[in-house]
This record gives C-alpha cells, structure tokens and sequence, in this order.
C-alpha cells in the first residue's frame, strides 16, 4: 500500500517544477516586506 501512495507522488513531485516558477516571484513581494515596516 505505501508503494502506491509513492507512485501518486511521484506524477505530484513531477509537477512542482511548474509552481516553481511563480515561487521565484515570491522573492521579490519579501523586499516588499520590509519597505511596507520602512514607512510603517
């Protein structure tokens, strides 16, 4: 049973490569965190 859940996981790790993309435009909003505490 532990072998099939592996094998689900592995087509959803397969896909991680897409997320990440937009995860390298996460940086960029954390700079953005402390300019908001700046005029805060």
């Amino acid at each position: 049973m532990t072998s099939q859940s592996y094998n689900h996981y592995a087509p959803t790790s397969a896909q991680p490569p897409q997320p990440r993309p937009p995860m390298t435009r996460a940086p960029p909003p954390s700079q953005q965190n402390p300019i908001s505490q700046g005029p805060q």
